[in-house]
């Protein structure tokens, strides 16, 4: 089995908190599911894909670039100069990792995830990058009361 989850399950970045612990709670639904499974010989294991060429990629790039005043271009080009490859990945990327970790190849793979992307200097740069647009968008909401920041709600239940 492979799970799906994003680069951002590892990366704080703000306005996305509700989309990041998501993604982070798939992974420990993985290792979960990966010691129980394992047993029984399921091998169980997470994709934490970065940009990727998709409609979301895309969605994100325009966000940035009106709340920075830039082009939709200059919103890719500033995002590659994070990305050792200087582009998105490609859907059929994420496809064939998923190919490699369900084939024969990937026995002993039990519980982990793989980040398709390299992101040791991409912490700090999106970090700071997503709170330098935060602090735009917040300036804007001020100034022109047109910005609609993302809402996410959180749902507290006592189960005992």
């Amino acid at each position: 089995m492979v799970v799906l989850s994003s680069i951002l399950a590892r990366i704080a970045v703000p306005g996305y908190t509700g989309y990041s612990a998501s993604k982070a709670g798939l992974l420990g639904l993985v290792r979960s599911f990966a010691a129980e499974l394992a047993p029984l010989g399921i091998q169980v294991n997470a994709i934490c894909p970065g940009w990727v060429d998709t409609e979301m990629a895309w969605t994100g790039l325009d966000a940035a670039a009106r709340a920075t005043g830039s082009t939709r271009e200059e919103a890719y080009r500033d995002a590659m100069l994070l990305v050792p490859t200087g582009r998105m990945g490609r859907p059929e990327d994420v496809a064939g990792t998923v190919a490699w970790l369900l084939s024969p190849d990937a026995r002993g793979m039990v519980g982990q995830a793989i980040d398709q992307i390299e992101h040791s200097r991409l912490l700090q740069l999106i970090t700071e990058r997503a709170a330098s647009l935060m602090n735009a968008q917040a300036c804007s909401l001020m100034v022109t009361g047109s910005c609609r920041p993302r809402r996410f709600s959180l749902i507290a239940r006592n189960t005992m």
